[in-house]
């Protein structure tokens, strides 16, 4: 399974930048469209809340990369392309309204850096393999979960003896499984 941290913060941060930039920019334009006949608003417009539906699309492929990062880089590479787009198109039509060119640069290019490199750790994850208890009680990985651990003839009777000793079976047990362990290593 491959997950990546990174992945998921960056594009957390990035998605939700995206999302007050799609609403701010669908709200604004709501305002432009409303206030003046040019049509060119209303594009703007219909781009903003697509964006607003893009950042929605890039935090739940953000939210993916935590568990299965593959499928959340795709799904962060749809929702870059279409968010950084967007973020551009949108960018020319809002410096028309009076906001500054520096903060409108700041505004579109953080989201944009931060859905890129989301995207990228979300595609360079590595393989994790959770642990998990196997049948002897140790810690293995999933490829090796019913692999026994290697041990000789005399530790697993010195194991037996120290249990023995601590009064956690019987003698007859203690017996018994010493004659299964003798039986083990000489029948090979």
């Amino acid at each position: 399974m491959r997950k990546s941290v990174t992945a998921f913060i960056f594009g957390l941060i990035g998605g939700i930048f995206c999302l007050g930039w799609g609403f701010f920019g669908g709200v604004i334009s709501d305002i432009g469209a409303s206030a003046s006949e040019d049509s060119s608003w209303v594009i703007t417009q219909v781009l903003g809340w697509l964006e607003f539906l893009g950042a929605i699309g890039a935090i739940v492929g953000a939210c993916q990369c935590f568990k299965r990062a593959r499928i959340g880089g795709i799904i962060l590479a749809c929702s870059t392309a279409a968010c950084c787009g967007l973020n551009i198109y949108t960018f020319t039509d809002l410096t028309r309204v009076g906001m500054g060119i520096g903060t409108a640069i700041i505004l579109i290019l953080l989201p944009i850096i931060f859905l890129i490199v989301a995207t990228v750790c979300a595609f360079l994850a590595k393989d994790v393999e959770e642990p998990v208890v196997n049948p002897y009680g140790t810690y293995s990985t999933t490829s090796n979960v019913n692999a026994a651990p290697k041990k000789t003839m005399e530790e697993e009777l010195t194991e037996l003896k120290s249990m023995y000793e601590k009064q956690l079976m019987s003698e007859e047990e203690y017996n018994q499984a010493k004659k299964g362990i003798i039986q083990k290593y000489t029948n090979k």
